[in-house]
């Protein structure tokens, strides 16, 4: 679940739900207390939509998760 989601996140950035993963995963992040969603609903039009954050918790398993070789 986070091992393709939580490589592409930073601190402190908020990402749009579409370019980190499906709907499912990031409610499951988003459940265990790795991302943190805000409501972007201050945008108009098809960018409206929710955006995610990387909480100090997901952080902490990002940088414990080795990294794939690659």
């Amino acid at each position: 679940m986070h091992a393709e989601i939580l490589p592409k996140t930073q601190r402190r950035v908020y990402y749009p739900a579409r370019s980190l993963g499906t709907k499912a995963a990031l409610e499951d992040l988003v459940r265990a207390g790795y991302l943190q969603r805000t409501d972007g609903s201050f945008l108009c039009g098809p960018d409206s939509e929710p955006i995610y954050c990387l909480t100090a918790s997901g952080y902490r398993q990002k940088i414990s998760t080795p990294a794939e070789p690659g």
